[in-house]
């Protein structure tokens, strides 16, 4: 919204100027008698004031219209980005160099007009240069003062559109509740101002403007509501997991939930699961409420990226994939076009079966125009992907095939025997991470249905490697293991020692043992924890499953092979 002179850099006079110009010249000339007898006495003092004044906004509009078409933006190539494996890298530091180049622009021209940009139609420009140098809360500052002291200017309505497009532009950090507030007073102060100049006679141009700069607001409406959802959703949940843990033990004095109280509590994480149902229907009864409040809103294609964040927030994660679809494909040149793109991204990747998916809309992103955090976080999905694309075809090499060698293994208590072979019997091998939840309960149910007849002749192997930190067990109660994490940059004897202790605690009838060769990928495809392979008495892999959902093909498996 920025003016433009389209006579900038021209030699010929503003036409305006030379009206002024013809005027003075014509007045001055006449001959008195004819000049007293045609107007009377002239006073030349307003005459030489208003002359003064266009000539200064005439000089200041043509300044930064010069300043305006210094700054070049680079503009993104998609194929070239395809081609080169530094243009990426290299636009980034384009970008990087115009920012630098427009602010440096901008304060100079505000350095150079300094007296000029204090009063009258200076304001506006002032305001213009400043939004330019991103500083937009001076600019509307500016550009109010000057609508406020310039009643009859033609450019007073302009300057309160650019005044409310640097209300919208302020971005804050809306995991803040002080941020928020002021965010929320932002936008009911630009809903006033565009209330305003719905009832003025403006041009077709400054129309489109203000219907635009309406929908911006009812977008950064929608975003403060849901941000004001997750802020109360989050203290209700802070405050419902502290009162049931006070309700096992009083472990926190001050009121509130830190990692220290969760982790180093045995009743952290039996309160966690607690309180997970309750957390899950307040999570969805308070979706429901912001879909019904903002259901206009959230029915546009910009409100579906909320829609799909607030489905992500309930847990739906297949009508969040559908919203943020649809955002993508109705929305082609939105600012959070890319950020929706990444959102799904982690939202597939979450599941492995649909890893295909999240590789598409990786490879779409990589030709986007993003942001360097942006392309960090699409670079590291990208290689996660690529783990789990090359482990899936490992895993689907393995079915039917001898298992491959064990690697070199550190034995956890009592050693692993000599003479152990995957061969003469059924043999079940648990991929697992002390610290993942799904793993320790798999291998204490497989504890328990070990002491069952038809399990006792199959052998269970639980095998782990050495990741620097792990999970201290306290004790099992119904179960349920109950403990804490700890480390990180642990020795592998701690290391050792925590799996010894995870073994007593679970009451493990078999071994656990470590690696230190990071094999367990790239030999037997692990993504996830847990892994089970399942190897019958030949030493043929049978069956593999991952996940904590794993046990019931394992059964079916075992059943069969009886």
């Amino acid at each position: 919204m920025i003016l433009s002179d389209p006579n900038a850099g021209k030699d010929s006079m503003p036409p305006v100027r030379t009206v002024w110009f013809v005027l003075l010249f014509f007045l001055v000339c006449m001959p008195a008698p004819a000049r007293g007898q045609m107007c009377g006495p002239v006073d030349f003092g307003p005459i030489l004031k208003a002359h003064e004044q266009v000539t200064r906004e005439l000089g200041l509009k043509a300044a930064f219209s010069r300043m305006q078409a210094a700054i070049r933006d680079p503009v993104w190539d998609a194929e070239k980005s395809q081609r080169d494996a530094g243009y990426r890298r290299d636009f980034f530091q384009e970008v990087r160099k115009a920012e630098q180049r427009r602010k440096q622009l901008a304060l100079a021209f505000l350095d150079r007009f300094e007296g000029a940009l204090s009063s009258g139609v200076g304001l506006f420009y002032r305001g213009l240069a400043l939004k330019l140098s991103g500083e937009p809360s001076r600019a509307q500052e500016a550009l109010r003062a000057f609508w406020l002291r310039k009643k009859k200017h033609l450019l007073r309505n302009r300057a309160l559109i650019e005044a409310v497009e640097c209300l919208l532009l302020g971005r804050s950090d809306f995991r803040k509740p002080k941020a928020l507030e002021k965010e929320l007073a932002r936008i009911e102060r630009a809903g006033g101002y565009l209330q305003w100049l719905k009832r003025k006679k403006l041009s077709p141009e400054q129309m489109t403007m203000v219907e635009n700069l309406d929908r911006k607001r009812e977008e950064n409406d929608l975003r403060a509501a849901y941000f004001t959802l997750v802020l109360d959703l989050e203290k209700e949940e802070q405050k419902a997991l502290v009162d049931e843990i006070k309700s096992f033990t009083r472990i926190s004095k001050r009121g509130d939930l830190d990692e220290e109280v969760y982790h180093g509590s045995p009743d952290g994480r039996r309160a966690y699961w607690s309180t997970r149902p309750k957390v899950r229907r307040a999570r969805q009864a308070a979706v429901r409420d912001f879909f019904k409040e903002h259901r206009t809103v959230l029915a546009r294609s910009v409100g579906r990226i909320w829609l799909a964040r607030a489905f992500a927030l309930a847990g739906d994660t297949q009508r969040a994939e559908e919203a943020y679809r649809r955002f993508r494909d109705e929305v082609v040149d939105h600012p959070d076009r890319a950020a929706a793109g990444l959102e799904l991204a982690r939202i597939l990747t979450h599941d492995l079966d649909r890893a295909e998916g999240a590789a598409a809309v990786v490879e779409d992103l990589i030709r986007a125009a993003l942001t360097p955090d942006q392309d960090k976080a699409v670079q590291a999905l990208k290689r996660r992907l690529d783990r789990e694309r090359a482990g899936r075809e490992i895993q689907h090499g393995l079915l039917g095939k001898p298992v491959p060698a064990l690697p070199a293994l550190d034995a956890v208590g009592d050693p692993v025997p000599a003479e152990w072979k995957l061969e003469g019997r059924i043999t079940i091998l648990v991929f697992h991470a002390p610290w993942s939840a799904p793993s320790r309960d798999l291998l204490v149910k497989l504890a328990g249905l070990q002491k069952q007849e038809p399990w006792k002749s199959t052998q269970i192997l639980g095998i782990s490697r050495y990741f620097g930190f792990g999970w201290e067990a306290a004790d099992c109660v119904d179960g349920d293991l109950r403990g804490r994490c700890v480390g990180p940059d642990l020795d592998g004897k701690r290391e050792r020692a925590l799996h010894l202790r995870l073994q007593q605690a679970a009451g493990l009838a078999f071994p656990l043992a470590l690696t230190a060769e990071d094999v367990l990928g790239t030999r037997f495809g692990v993504r996830t924890y847990p892994t089970v392979l399942v190897v019958d008495a030949g030493g043929i892999v049978r069956h593999l499953a991952e996940g904590a959902a794993c046990l019931p093909g394992v059964k079916k498996v075992l059943k069969a092979a009886r």
